[in-house]
């Protein structure tokens, strides 16, 4: 059997942000951590990658606002931060 270290050789915690900014609407970002290739993990724990107490904010290059965590249970994952000031604008390139 591999000791834990030689198992995870290669990992480093890092924090996933994925958001989008569609046309007419508020910003979405979910942040999750990742985990080893080889860990095993159950699908009712995933949700226990998902970042909760951060403060995420995103500016259009003059406002800046900070989003709020919102819930939402009919999609996965459930957690998700929202904007509800600045909205996608077409043709506007990212700051």
């Amino acid at each position: 059997m591999q000791d834990e270290d030689s198992y995870y050789e290669g990992y480093e915690p890092s924090i996933i942000v994925d958001g989008t900014i569609e046309l007419n609407d508020f910003p979405k970002v979910i942040l999750t951590r990742n985990i080893p290739y080889y860990i095993s993990i159950d699908s009712a724990d995933m949700i226990y990658l998902v970042l909760r107490q951060a403060k995420v904010t995103v500016t259009d290059g003059e406002k800046t606002e900070i989003l709020t965590l919102k819930y939402k249970k009919d999609v996965f994952p459930p957690f998700y931060y929202q904007g509800n000031e600045i909205k996608g604008k077409q043709g506007e390139p990212t700051p």
